[in-house]
């Protein structure tokens, strides 16, 4: 919150913009590794399946700890955004595949939104009392750096254990890779934005969990299936175009749905989610 106040932005846009940028590393990382290392079937499941963890596992969580969490024009709007991506997706893998070239535009569009959300702040800030920075910042500099690469060294670390344990699961359950990353991979690199989820619930921060639940999906579709395409093709099966997609674009819908005539989110729905999820989850390996 002390950021969002910092650069005159709303605690929704924070979460769906610096926030999942953030969470949605562990995610961008393995998926890229995936690729690269042969495995592109993991890369699509994993950034799919931590889209249905994040809109369904992760916003439920969120709604049952903080009670009712209000969804107004942007919510919606960044829904709507969700549905022309995942159209999109689905469109240009009709073939069987997502081409390098589509994964190009993919991390256009992100880096084209990001920038227009970015500009949009600057130009809509208002004057104001500047929040005051938490104690000792200008002291901990340093000190930010130094975690910074212990993080990015862990999570590319990780990435690579995470895979390579991925594929012989896989094998050795006989199942295929997608589905391992649909599941299992996918829910251990949303952990991040499950953190974020219970923390912000607790303190009473919803709009900063669902800006980040959004952001985060937005970023598995452009960012994370992007760059894993343009090192290697995605194959999307028919599975994967005719079920885990629509799945997620009817998910977003309902969010949709909820946050235009509910305006908002309560413990019910929360529940609803938490159902959901554990049903796409029995499905799965079924």
């Amino acid at each position: 919150m002390w950021l969002a106040q910092r650069i005159g932005i709303s605690e929704l846009a924070c979460g769906a913009t610096i926030v999942s940028f953030g969470t949605t590393l562990p995610e961008a990382a393995v998926s890229t590794y995936a690729s690269w290392s042969g495995h592109p079937e993991l890369a699509l499941g994993n950034a799919l399946g931590s889209c249905m963890a994040n809109g369904a596992l992760i916003l439920g969580v969120s709604v049952v700890l903080a009670g009712f969490t209000r969804a107004g024009p942007d919510f919606r709007r960044r829904c709507l955004q969700l549905l022309l991506v995942s159209a999109g997706i689905f469109v240009v893998s009709r073939h069987g595949a997502l081409g390098r070239l589509a994964s190009l535009v993919l991390l256009l569009v992100m880096i084209w939104s990001t920038a227009s959300a970015l500009r949009s702040t600057n130009d809509g800030r208002v004057a104001s009392r500047p929040a005051e920075s938490p104690p000792g910042e200008e002291h901990e500099k340093g000190g930010q750096v130094l975690r910074l690469l212990a993080g990015s060294l862990m999570i590319a670390l990780g990435s690579r254990l995470l895979v390579g344990a991925a594929t012989q699961l896989a094998a050795g359950l006989g199942v295929s890779e997608s589905v391992i990353g649909l599941s299992l991979v996918a829910v251990g690199t949303s952990l991040p934005e499950l953190a974020t989820a219970v923390t912000a619930g607790a303190r009473a921060h919803g709009q900063l969990a669902l800006g980040n639940v959004l952001g985060a999906n937005f970023l598995n579709l452009t960012l994370v299936l992007g760059l894993a395409g343009v090192i290697r093709p995605v194959p999307v099966d028919q599975i994967a175009r005719t079920s885990y997609l629509p799945i997620f674009a009817l998910l977003t819908l309902a969010l949709w749905a909820m946050a235009k005539w509910r305006r908002g989110f309560g413990r019910f729905h929360g529940a609803i989610l938490l159902g959901a999820y554990a049903l796409y989850i029995m499905s799965l390996w079924r």
